[in-house]
C-alpha cells in the first residue's frame, strides 16, 4: 500500500467522523453515551463504505526459480538406421535422456520426427522422409521463450521442406546439433537427381536430364544405364576424377510404349560401401493425345500469361493465345475455348461456339461487356453497372461437379469486377461464392454448367494472377493453384457426364512419398454425402497380394494413405458400401526411397547451425556442457502482485452488520 492510499484512508476516516457528527450532533448534546451507541456503528459503516470504494491494495513479491526448457529432437528417419548400430545408439540415448542431473536442471521435452513430429515414444527408424526444418520451425513456435534450447539428434540429411539452414536464422532458440551416423568419406558415386517430364506423347522424343556426382580423388570410369522391364534402352560411359566431381547430361528416349513407363536408372558401382544411391526409378506416362485450348482476348492483361503458364503446367494441355481481331482459326480443332473479358466483337464467336456445342470458359472483369455476355449465353443475367467492386472467394462445400481441394481460398486477395447482381436463369453448380468485406453474398464468383452435352465455366473477376502469386507465398510453389486450374480445365473440356463417385488417383506414386488417395461421394441429388463407408481394395498384379483400406472423412473429402504398399503394379477398386457404385483402375508404385540414398551424415551442414557441435559418441561431453555453462543455469525471477487489503465481500458484510447494530439499537430505545 503506497502513501497515496494512506492519505486517502485518513481522509475517509475524517469524512466518516464528520458525516457521523453532522447526523448525530443534536443527540450528542443531549445524551452523549446513548448517542455514541448509535453513532459508532454508523461511523464504522461509513468507514467500510469508503474503504470499499477506495479498494486499497498491497504489493506482494514472490520469488521463484525457472528452469530452462530443453527440447530434445530425435531423427526417426530410415537413413539413421543405415549409418549406425541402432541398438547401441538407442541404449546410450535413453540412458542420457533419463539422466537425473539433466532432468534436475531442465524442463525436458522429448520429441521424435520424420515427415511430421510427435512426442517421443520409441525409435524404430521407419519414417521414409525427414523434415528437419519443419521440426525446428514448430519447436520455435511452441517454445518461444529465450530460455529454451533445442538439442537435435540427426544425421543432417533432409528430404522434405525448406533448407533448415534458413529456418534456423529466424529461430530465437539456442540450437545444439548432435551428429548421428558415420562421417567417414567413403568412395561413393551416386545419382543425385533425374529430371523427367511426367507425361510424354506417343512416338515423340522426350528428354531425361541426369545429375551424377562422385567424391573420389582418383580417376574412375563407369557406365550409366537406363532400363525398362529389365531391358537396356540407353547407356552412356561416365568418368570422374579429382577435377571432375559431377556430371550432367541429357538422354533422349522415344515414347513408343503407351501407358505408365517405369524406368530404372543405374550407375554401375565401383568398390563402394553404399550402392543404394546408385539406382533410382522414375516413371513417365505416355499419352496419345493433347488437349488443345484457344485463349481469346481483346485487351492485354497479366492474367493471360498466368493462364497459359498455369494450364500448360500439365503437359497434356496446349494453349494458343489469340487476339480476337486476328482470329483465323477453325474452332472445331480445339477442345476448349477460353473467352477473356469478352466485348462487343466476341458476339459472333459466341454464336459459333454455341452452334458447334464446344466447351468454353468465360472470365469477366472491368473491361467485359456484360450486355453482350447476357445475350450470348442462357445461364445468367448480370446487372449492368460502371462501378467496380472487390470480390473475395469463398469455397462452396456443396459443390458436386468434381472433387475440389481447398487451397486457402478464404485468404486469397480479391478479384475485381463491375458491381451488380447475378440472376441465375438456369441450373448451375457454384464452386466459389462472392464475399464482399466479409459478407457472403451467396452469388457465384466461379461456377460451372453442364447442360445439353455442353460444359462451361464462368469466373466473375479479373486479376487471378494475384491468386497464383499468393499461393506461391503460402505454399512455397505453384503446384496447388495449378492443380486447381487443371481440374477446372479438365472438367470443362471433358465430355464425360457427372459422376456420383469422384476419385483422385494418380497413375504412379513414389514409394518414399506420402501418398494419398481421395474421393468424394454424392447422393442422387448430387449433394455431398458425408455418411457413407467407402473402401479401397488394391491387388498386386504380380504376387496377387491384396491390401484393404477404409476412407476417412476429412474436409469434404474421403481420404486414405497407401504408404505401406511395396513397389509394383496394382489394380484398384473403390467401392461404396450398400450402393451399387464403384470405380476401378491401375497405378504403379515406384521403388524409390530417398532416405536410403545417403551413406554418411552431413556433418559439414550441421556445423553451420551452431558454434557448438557434438557427436553421438560424445553424450558425456554434451551432458557436461549443458550442466556447467552459465547460459543453461536456472533463472531466479520475481513476480509482483497487487492484492486488495480487505476483500470486498467482507466489507459488504461489515457494512450490513454495523447498520444492523445501529438499527436494532435505535429500535430498542424507541427511536424507530
Amino acid at each position: 500500500m503506497d502513501e497515496f492510499d494512506v492519505l486517502w484512508i485518513i481522509l475517509i476516516v475524517i469524512l466518516s467522523l464528520g458525516l457521523t457528527w453532522f447526523q448525530y450532533q443534536n443527540q450528542f448534546k443531549g445524551q452523549f453515551k446513548r448517542a455514541f451507541i448509535f453513532a459508532f456503528p454508523r461511523f464504522l459503516a461509513y468507514l467500510c463504505l469508503g474503504i470499499l470504494l477506495l479498494n486499497p491494495q498491497i504489493k506482494q513479491t514472490t520469488y521463484f526459480t525457472e528452469k530452462p526448457n530443453l527440447v530434445i529432437g530425435l531423427d526417426n528417419s530410415m537413413s539413421i538406421a543405415q549409418l549406425i548400430d541402432t541398438a547401441s545408439y538407442k541404449s546410450n540415448l535413453l540412458k542420457w535422456i533419463n539422466d537425473k542431473e539433466i532432468a534436475d536442471g531442465f524442463n525436458i521435452q522429448r520429441y521424435q520426427f520424420g515427415e511430421n513430429y510427435a512426442t517421443f515414444e520409441r525409435l524404430n527408424f521407419i519414417d521414409k522422409q525427414s523434415n528437419i526444418s519443419g521440426f525446428i520451425r514448430q519447436m520455435s513456435n511452441i517454445y518461444r521463450s529465450n530460455n529454451s534450447h533445442i538439442v537435435l539428434f540427426t544425421d543432417g540429411q533432409q528430404t522434405l521442406g525448406q533448407d533448415y539452414l534458413y529456418t534456423t536464422k529466424s529461430s530465437q532458440q539456442n540450437l545444439i546439433p548432435v551428429v548421428v551416423g558415420d562421417t567417414t568419406n567413403y568412395t561413393d558415386l551416386k545419382i543425385d537427381r533425374i529430371n523427367a517430364n511426367r507425361y510424354a506423347f506417343l512416338n515423340n522424343q522426350f528428354p531425361i536430364e541426369v545429375f551424377l556426382s562422385s567424391n573420389t580423388e582418383k580417376e574412375v570410369n563407369t557406365e550409366f544405364v537406363l532400363k525398362r522391364q529389365n531391358k537396356v534402352i540407353a547407356r552412356k560411359s561416365v568418368s570422374f576424377s579429382e577435377d571432375i566431381k559431377a556430371q550432367n547430361f541429357k538422354i533422349y528416349l522415344k515414347a513408343n510404349q503407351f501407358g505408365v513407363n517405369t524406368i530404372t536408372a543405374e550407375l554401375k558401382p565401383v568398390n563402394e560401401k553404399n550402392t543404394q544411391n546408385n539406382i533410382q526409378q522414375f516413371a513417365v506416362e505416355v499419352i496419345d493425345e493433347r488437349t488443345k485450348i484457344l485463349l481469346l482476348y481483346n485487351t492485354l492483361h497479366p492474367d493471360l500469361g498466368l493462364l497459359k503458364k498455369s494450364i500448360e503446367s500439365n503437359q497434356q494441355h496446349q494453349v494458343k493465345l489469340q487476339n480476337i481481331s486476328d482470329l483465323n482459326e477453325d474452332l472445331a480443332t480445339f477442345n476448349l475455348v477460353i473467352f477473356y473479358q469478352p466485348e462487343a466483337n466476341f458476339q459472333e464467336i459466341f454464336k459459333t461456339v454455341q452452334s458447334q456445342n464446344l466447351s468454353y470458359i468465360v472470365i469477366g472483369g472491368t473491361q467485359t461487356d456484360y450486355s453482350v455476355l447476357n445475350r450470348s449465353q442462357p445461364y445468367f443475367k448480370k446487372t449492368l453497372s460502371r462501378a467496380t467492386e472487390d470480390y473475395y472467394p469463398k469455397l462452396n462445400p456443396s459443390y458436386s461437379s468434381y472433387q475440389v481441394e481447398d487451397i486457402g481460398f478464404a485468404n486469397f486477395p480479391p478479384l475485381k469486377n463491375t458491381f451488380g447482381d447475378i440472376e441465375m436463369t438456369s441450373e448451375s453448380d457454384i464452386l466459389l461464392i462472392q464475399n464482399i468485406n466479409g459478407i457472403s453474398t451467396q452469388q457465384p464468383l466461379l461456377m460451372t454448367v453442364s447442360e445439353n452435352n455442353q460444359k462451361s465455366a464462368f469466373l466473375f473477376g479479373e486479376n487471378i494472377w494475384r491468386w497464383r502469386m499468393y499461393s506461391f507465398i503460402d505454399q512455397g510453389d505453384f503446384k496447388a493453384f495449378d492443380r486447381f486450374i487443371d481440374q477446372l480445365v479438365q472438367f470443362v473440356s471433358s465430355q464425360t457426364t457427372k459422376s456420383r463417385l469422384v476419385t483422385d488417383v494418380e497413375s504412379f506414386y513414389n514409394q518414399g512419398e506420402n501418398s494419398n488417395i481421395s474421393v468424394q461421394y454424392f447422393d442422387k441429388n448430387y449433394n455431398f454425402d458425408p455418411d457413407q463407408k467407402i473402401n479401397l481394395q488394391v491387388t498386386n498384379t504380380t504376387s496377387q497380394e491384396k491390401y484393404s483400406y477404409t476412407f476417412v472423412l476429412k474436409n469434404q473429402n474421403y481420404k486414405t494413405k497407401i504408404n505401406d504398399l511395396p513397389a509394383g503394379e496394382y489394380n484398384y477398386k473403390i467401392n461404396v458400401e450398400k450402393q451399387n457404385i464403384s470405380e476401378s483402375g491401375q497405378f504403379t508404385v515406384i521403388d524409390f526411397v530417398l532416405e536410403q540414398q545417403f551413406y554418411r551424415a552431413n556433418v559439414e551442414k550441421l556445423q553451420q547451425l551452431s558454434d557448438t557441435l557434438f557427436y553421438a559418441n560424445q553424450l558425456d561431453k554434451l551432458k557436461t556442457y549443458l550442466t556447467t555453462q552459465q547460459k543453461f543455469k536456472p533463472l531466479q525471477k520475481s513476480l509482483e502482485k497487487k492484492e486488495s487489503l480487505i476483500e470486498w465481500w467482507m466489507l459488504f458484510i461489515l457494512i450490513i452488520v454495523f447498520l444492523g447494530i445501529e438499527w436494532f439499537s435505535r429500535k430498542y430505545h424507541g427511536l424507530i
